[in-house]
């Protein structure tokens, strides 16, 4: 009977040196290749069956593992055919090929065109030096096709953590309620507020439709003792979310400093050491 496993096809590469992870179907002496909606940079990101050498590899492998599955699924519903009607080896290739193909196609052209999913993860960083770990993170993400302008700002604070859990900042008020003053005074809701927790320890995916937004991301995790250096922050970064194959993926990291709040410069995870100085004591 017919196996399927995923698969690279080393020859067809696209301009960019990346290949398409594809599901190979192999019956008697002939394979045929269903193309997914995953990609790799190079055939060194692929292995066994498997991606690997990515920091998204692990998320990527489990949803490429339910593709399989599905289509096994739809394999098994039409074991039969062969047996109860004498069916030809190509022929049910081709049987087999269709009936995987309208699983691989089952998504709209309009959702394959407007919607794009993407993985979100936050991190703390307890000083410059140390490994960052897992946080729970809010993201907020605000349409901005129009290069809307938002009253963000950086601050600056002397004190001890004692004062540092008064600040009131309102720009960071609002967004603990999904909202955003613009620079004309207005207030406006969140598109998209995404809560990515820290007990997964892995991306949260979600889907948004593409286009251009103002991504905030603030610290939504414990606040006792030094916790709350990492709160009264926000980073932020305006964002093109067009179509691809592969999920885009966003990372922050937010610092334990007790001299700075407000608008704080986004930094991903996988920029380490901390790209600046700060301290979590006076």
């Amino acid at each position: 009977m017919a196996t399927i496993r995923l698969a690279l096809i080393p020859a067809k590469v696209l301009s960019d040196g990346s290949h398409k992870i594809c599901i190979a179907i192999h019956h008697k002496e002939e394979t045929k290749y269903i193309v997914t909606r995953f990609k790799v940079d190079s055939l060194s990101q692929f292995k066994n069956g498997q991606v690997v050498k990515r920091p998204d590899a692990a998320l990527i492998n489990t949803k490429l593992r339910n593709i399989p599955n599905e289509y096994q699924e739809k394999l098994d519903s039409i074991k039969c055919i062969q047996g109860s009607f004498g069916v030809s080896p190509k022929k049910l290739l081709f049987l087999i090929m269709t009936a995987l193909i309208v699983v691989g196609c089952s998504k709209s052209d309009e959702e394959k065109s407007d919607i794009q999913e993407i993985w979100l993860n936050g991190y703390k960083a307890l000083t410059p030096e140390s490994d960052y770990e897992n946080i729970s993170t809010t993201f907020l993400l605000f349409k901005a096709d129009n290069n809307e302008e938002f009253d963000v700002k950086k601050q600056t604070f002397s004190g001890n953590i004692l004062d540092y859990q008064k600040i009131q900042d309102e720009t960071w008020n609002l967004l603990s309620k999904s909202k955003i003053k613009k620079k004309d005074g207005s207030i406006v809701d969140a598109t998209y507020s995404i809560f990515a927790s820290s007990i997964k320890e892995t991306y949260t995916s979600a889907k948004v439709k593409i286009g251009k937004y103002f991504m905030v991301a603030i610290y939504s995790d414990s606040k006792t003792g030094y916790h709350w250096l990492y709160s009264n922050k926000y980073a932020c970064q305006y964002v093109d979310i067009p179509y691809r194959y592969n999920p885009w993926d966003y990372s922050v990291v937010f610092p334990c400093d007790l001299h700075n709040y407000g608008k704080i410069e986004w930094v991903s995870w996988n920029q380490t050491p901390y790209p600046y100085e700060f301290e979590f004591s006076k």
